[in-house]
């Protein structure tokens, strides 16, 4: 037993305390997690806010597929704690009330935001061949006993007191062996105004903050309802998702009850579970734990009939009733007798006085006090965790220093208070001392810099200098580093402390980071602490070394000031430096440190020292930027770049006009041209920063310009370097990376997307082999948004099946997310035989829309300009599932209406705003509300919103799922998906479709499915809009069709690769609807019948297109081309031979030399004669020739009709039987008018078919005769 029992503790400690996630880490996955939803569209999440289930489908399992750990080793390899909290929890619950709820237990039992806690979703390894076994996860689960506290979260729907694995982390806690397991219960509700709050109740006192009474009025406040008294909560009647889990987790409780191996209940199954004692202790335990806090709650807040209740309820149950007893005892002593307020501890004597009363600390305890002095900052804490802190603190997005201390650094709420200080050994100690571990190191930078700066600027100019430096930094900061609590109680630092403050301290750390608020006068330069810091550096550079940061839009100003020639206003506005005008907040400093400059070095030598190390800084930026790819290099616009625009006529006189012209001078010389001494300086001080000997700089240069460290790509070219994506592996950062892809980006704009370029995340757009557009009367959207449409890739497969991203396509694909319409589409990729649907677009292409939009006058915005994301119902009857843009500053440039608003009309009707969307049918984009009583959004039909509607409310609108809809407007089967169809397809019916055609049709029921209609071959259907019946026949593509997309040049064909197929009762044969997936919830299936073949009469012995082809195929080299007939129109019609033996060409068409036919649907008047077979002259293939005429035109010769097979069922015999002999004659006497009948032939064949518009085969026949 004892080997057992230590095995067990074993495995418990592994599964549970070994991994843990600060609240800080959650925050921050959080943050990622919403802003991921948000913009890959995740399927079936509500109002926006995804659950653990749907976190760790979409988020967690993606990042850590094909690792083999958890979440947080992977994430936090390096900063991973073992937790002391347990989060209980159902897997249904929001993400973000899960983290909402535990960051305000935690703030309540005042932990600090280094607590860790053990969250199942992101401790546990996530893969199904893991974590479905129960023998792994249920240490974790009974391990939770072993920590101090657990978290028990009620979700909204109460779904919690239905799940085993909660109710079994739960019972955990109560069978606790050891100390009392403290359990407190949080739930976060939701007001009708959207707003979310948090509350929570606790079996024992919490922070040493918070007084009884302030306890008591809080647990008050808890919701009764939370509990889910009117249902039993019992572990051997809830469920798990797998019946393996719930049989693994009732074995374990009977063998935790110690009952598991006694002969009298050995052979019980716990597939009986009520006849097992294990389970009655343990729904009593859970009871206990459960009702007795509920108890506790309706005492407090005084719920007579609650109280009797609960009471009723355990009159069965002696144990129950003697804790729920117990509980209204301890709750009314409260109510009768409260505790009086806590009085704040007294201020804990100081290390010396202790060291006086022999009780000073040991010399461990000196040696971390001074080790504590110089302690600095994580820098990945400034950056990632720090923000969140200062602006939940301050309630501010962009808060100043001086604000954010009063909170973070100061009073009840900063970081350190009520921590024990290491160096005076006082309570309250400084920001640093009180962060985590992993968070505070040894310094090993210095940062200058001003109290007045904000965040916002703070953190833009941190996160480009840690781009540009890729290990780890600690920094030493006043803010965090110095204890503010002492200086607030008046210890100031004094002239004395000055040296060890700014020398002893910045030469032991030995790095200093100034940081600028912006290029031309900087705030930093007025400030007297920051140029002192500055001179102590400056004095000192043989120990210290400073590196100037600013944030990154001002160094781009840096490059617009040098290029504007302003040289001397630069240089002046820095030589004006002088410490003794700058200022200090407090005078007090400002004077002291004055007169510590005065005793030391004095004014004009602390001004000189600063000036140079500005200066040498600024010449440094000049350099930078001469040294820029695509800077001039001769010439006077060289010369005036480089600041010299006074001197250019002087100097191109002389014939100086490039730099190596400049480095040959002396001062000698530019004397002799005519130039005073200032200029001279001038013009030498330009040749020291001017460019190096090489001529230009390579791409290294333009990635060291972005940040990046280019010496991981020594040896390779630019080509080699940008066409190869596994490239940016050798970079270290994940900032790094992006800089990289975004520089790929730039050089890949225009390119075709290809296998060997492609990569997640790239931007893409149209490319020349575009072919997914309809007509311009076509009332489709155009899935991309247009020319303009931008998209990026989510998913691609390579032609071998290697898949990337979430959902891949087939292979040779890319799946694509497009900007404007919010859809996901897949696409081919670029080979060496075909050229690319996609094209790169630019690196700038998401900056260029936003401002684009903030650009376009009211009324006037465009398909381009939306970003549809918002999922709701479309269409007033019989709605479908459609993405709208509810961006308020899009929807601003259509009405003064924002999504949610309650509008009225002249009539008292009223709707909702929903948002934008792009009428197809109309050409510009509206504003779509939902009327009350409808079943989805629509349009209004008046001229103005504004002018017509009023704002009489505003509600939340909650967003609609794609399941809650039965159709969608992009939900129709993806191109890679269609392609396959029309792969694979295996007909085994015959059936006419409406233009005359016999299709051959596939009625599998999968290959059905794979159109996403909930239908199958044979189904009747039923139209609820006006009970008109049709029959679903099956899956085929019709031969005109394909025809008609090879002569379209881009724009798309309905059933020309597959198409589901339907025969309207009314019609003579099978059609198509394209819009189908729209409509799904207007029909209604009401039988299925098996699907007849059904073919034109006497088609029994027809002609037949495959034996005709292969016929045609096999004369290669057998025609008898002896007959002549002019080959061609107009002029071009010249003499040529043809093969007309009657039996041959029959064989082959079905009709004779000179048979002259019509065109079913054609006008009236056309005839094309058939004439015979000859070689086609450009490619050589074997070819059908025939005549055309009508009653305007008659061709000077005979001529190809491209798939002509394809049309051979819709031609006619006329009867009429002509002469080739005469025709040629005919021909030849009426010469010339062939010059002019082009013109009507594609009217005449825009009419072959009603299942084609004329826009279609007008494209399509074009180019029919040659």
């Amino acid at each position: 037993m004892g080997s057992a029992a230590s095995t067990r503790n074993r495995q418990r400690k592994q599964g549970c305390e070994r991994l843990g996630i600060t609240i800080l880490q959650l925050e921050e996955v959080d943050a990622v997690v919403q802003d991921r939803c948000q913009k890959e569209c995740w399927p079936q999440v509500t109002k926006s806010k995804p659950s653990v289930q749907q976190v760790v489908r979409n988020f967690v399992k993606p990042e850590i597929k094909g690792k083999k750990r958890s979440y947080v080793e992977i994430k936090f390899e390096d900063r991973v704690s073992p937790p002391s909290w347990f989060s209980c929890h159902p897997w249904s619950i929001s993400h973000a009330s899960l983290v909402l709820g535990l960051r305000h237990l935690l703030d309540r039992h005042g932990e600090t935001d280094a607590t860790s806690v053990w969250v199942a979703a992101y401790c546990l390894y996530q893969h199904d061949e893991v974590s479905h076994a129960p023998d792994v996860v249920l240490p974790a689960v009974f391990g939770s006993r072993h920590l101090c506290d657990i978290a028990v979260h009620i979700d909204s729907q109460r779904e919690i007191w239905r799940r085993m694995w909660c109710l079994s982390e739960i019972l955990a806690s109560a069978t606790h062996g050891g100390e009392a397991m403290h359990v407190s219960f949080v739930a976060v509700e939701e007001s009708k105004s959207g707003e979310t709050t948090a509350c929570s109740l606790s079996d024992h006192p919490v922070a040493v903050t918070e007084s009884e009474s302030e306890r008591r009025s809080r647990d008050a406040r808890f919701p009764l309802s939370a509990f889910a008294l009117n249902r039993p909560i019992a572990i051997d009647t809830s469920c798990a998702t797998l019946q393996e889990d719930e049989e693994a987790i009732l074995r374990q409780i009977i063998k935790e009850s110690g009952e598991g191996n006694s002969g009298s209940h050995a052979s019980r199954s716990p597939s009986s579970p009520k006849q097992h004692p294990a389970y009655l202790k343990a729904n009593t335990l859970l009871r206990v734990k459960i009702e007795a806090a509920a108890m506790r709650v309706a005492v407090l807040a005084q719920d007579e009939k609650m109280q009797g209740a609960l009471l009723r309820g355990a009159q069965n149950n002696e144990t129950l009733r003697g804790e729920l007893k117990q509980a209204i005892e301890q709750a009314q002593s409260l109510l009768a007798d409260p505790s009086p307020p806590k009085r704040a501890p007294a201020p804990a004597p100081t290390v010396e006085e202790l060291q006086i009363l022999g009780q000073g600390p040991a010399a461990e305890d000196l040696e971390r006090s001074t080790s504590s002095k110089l302690l600095g900052a994580r820098l990945g804490y400034l950056l990632e965790g720090f923000p969140l802190q200062a602006q939940r603190s301050t309630g501010q997005e962009d808060p100043t220093f001086h604000e954010m201390s009063k909170t973070l650094a100061l009073n009840k709420t900063g970081l350190g208070y009520n921590k024990l200080c290491p160096r005076d050994g006082r309570l309250h100690c400084s920001v640093v001392d009180a962060l985590a571990a992993g968070d505070a190191r040894r310094a090993s930078h210095f940062l200058s810099w001003c109290w007045d700066y904000r965040l916002q600027m703070y953190l833009q100019t941190w996160t480009q200098w840690r781009s540009q430096h890729h290990a780890e930094a600690f920094i030493w900061q006043c803010f965090f580093c110095n204890n503010q609590y002492r200086l607030q109680e008046g210890q100031q630092v004094t002239d004395e402390s000055l040296g060890d403050i700014f020398q002893t301290r910045l030469l032991d750390i030995q790095q200093m980071v100034v940081m600028l608020d912006k290029f031309m006068q900087p705030k930093y330069l007025e400030r007297v602490w920051c140029v002192y810091e500055m001179y102590t550096a400056a004095a000192n550079s043989d120990r210290v070394t400073v590196d100037i940061m600013l944030p990154p839009d001002q160094a781009a100003d840096i490059r617009t000031k040098i290029a504007s020639g302003v040289w001397d206003d630069i240089r002046k506005k820095f030589q004006e430096v002088n410490v003794e005008h700058a200022k200090a907040r407090v005078q007090r400093d400002e004077d002291m440190v004055k007169e510590h400059i005065k005793k030391g070095a004095g004014f004009d030598a602390v001004n000189a020292k600063v000036r140079e190390k500005m200066m040498a800084w600024v010449l440094k930026q000049v350099e930078m930027f001469l040294l820029e790819d695509g800077k001039v290099r001769s010439g006077a616009d060289f010369l005036r770049t480089a600041g010299l625009a006074d001197y250019i006529d002087k100097l191109e006189e002389q014939g100086i006009c490039t730099f190596e012209d400049l480095e040959d001078l002396e001062d000698a010389d530019l004397a002799a041209i005519g130039f005073d001494p200032a200029a001279r300086e001038r013009l030498l001080q330009v040749v020291k920063m001017g460019p190096s000997a090489r001529e230009e700089t390579d791409f290294k240069d333009k990635l060291r310009m972005l940040g990046l460290t280019a010496d991981v790509f020594e040896g390779l070219s630019e080509d080699e370097v940008m066409r190869n994506r596994n490239m940016e592996e050798r970079l270290p950062t994940l900032g790094d990376k992006k800089k990289f892809r975004k520089w790929r980006q730039s050089c890949l704009t225009g390119e075709a997307v290809v296998e060997e370029l492609v990569a997640l995340d790239m931007l893409v757009e149209r490319g020349p082999d575009w072919c997914y557009d309809g007509d311009s009367d076509d009332d489709m959207t155009p899935e991309d948004g247009g020319p303009q449409g931008v998209g990026k890739v989510v998913a691609w497969c390579s032609a071998s099946g290697e898949a990337f991203g979430p959902v891949a396509p087939r292979p040779g694909w890319v799946k694509v997310h497009w900007q404007v319409t919010g859809r996901k589409r897949s696409y081919r990729m670029g080979t060496p035989e075909r050229s690319a649907e996609l094209v790169f677009a630019a690196a700038i292409a998401d900056a260029q829309a936003a401002r684009a939009l903030s650009e376009v006058p009211k009324g006037e915005i465009q398909l381009h300009h939306l970003r549809c994301g918002f999922g709701y119902r479309c269409g007033t009857r019989f709605s479908h599932y459609a993405l709208f843009d509810n961006r308020m500053e899009a929807c601003e440039k259509v009405a003064a209406f924002k999504p949610g608003d309650v509008v009225e009309d002249k009539d008292g009707d009223r709707a909702t705003c929903v948002g934008l969307k792009y009428r197809a049918d109309a050409k510009k984009v509206d504003m779509w509300f939902h009327c009350n009583g409808r079943d989805g959004a629509g349009l209004f039909t008046h001229a103005s919103h504004d002018r017509c509607l009023r704002k009489v409310a505003h509600k939340r609108l909650q967003e609609v799922s794609r399941d809650d809809a039965e159709g969608a407007s992009d939900g129709e089967i993806d191109h890679d998906e269609r392609e396959w169809v029309g792969q694979n397809l295996k007909p085994t019916l015959k059936y006419l479709s409406k233009s005359g055609q016999v299709l051959h049709f596939d009625v599998r029921d999968e290959m059905v499915r794979c159109f996403r209609m909930p239908f199958r071959s044979g189904d009747i259907l039923v139209d609820k809009a006006d009970g008109e019946r049709m029959t679903c026949i099956g899956v085929a593509s019709d031969p005109m069709r394909q025809l008609a997309a090879r002569q379209r040049g881009g724009r798309r064909v309905p059933g020309s690769v597959a198409e589901v197929w339907f025969h309207v009762e009314s019609s003579e044969g099978a059609g198509l609807n394209p819009k189908m997936h729209k409509m799904l919830s207007r029909f209604k299936v009401v039988d299925n019948r098996p699907v007849l073949e059904h073919v034109a009469l006497g088609s029994s012995d027809a002609w037949d297109m495959e034996t005709a082809l292969g016929l045609l195929a096999s004369l290669d080299g057998g025609l008898q081309c002896d007959f002549s007939f002019p080959r061609g129109a107009g002029e071009n019609a010249t003499p040529d031979f043809f093969d007309v033996r009657p039996e041959l060409v029959y064989n082959v068409v079905g009709f004779r030399p000179g048979d002259v036919l019509t065109i079913r649907g054609g006008p009236p008047g056309t005839r094309l004669t058939l004439i015979g077979l000859r070689p086609d002259p450009d490619t050589g293939e074997i070819s059908v020739w025939w005549h055309h005429e009508d009653f305007q035109c008659v061709h000077a010769g005979a001529g190809k009709i491209p798939g002509w097979e394809h049309m051979r069922q819709m031609m006619r015999d006329t009867g009429e039987k002509v002469n080739l002999e005469e025709l040629k004659e005919r021909i030849r006497s009426r010469r010339g008018r062939g010059e002019q009948g082009h013109g009507d032939l594609p009217e005449m064949l825009s009419q072959l078919s009603a299942q084609l518009s004329p826009a279609d085969l007008q494209q399509l026949m074009g180019a029919l005769m040659r």
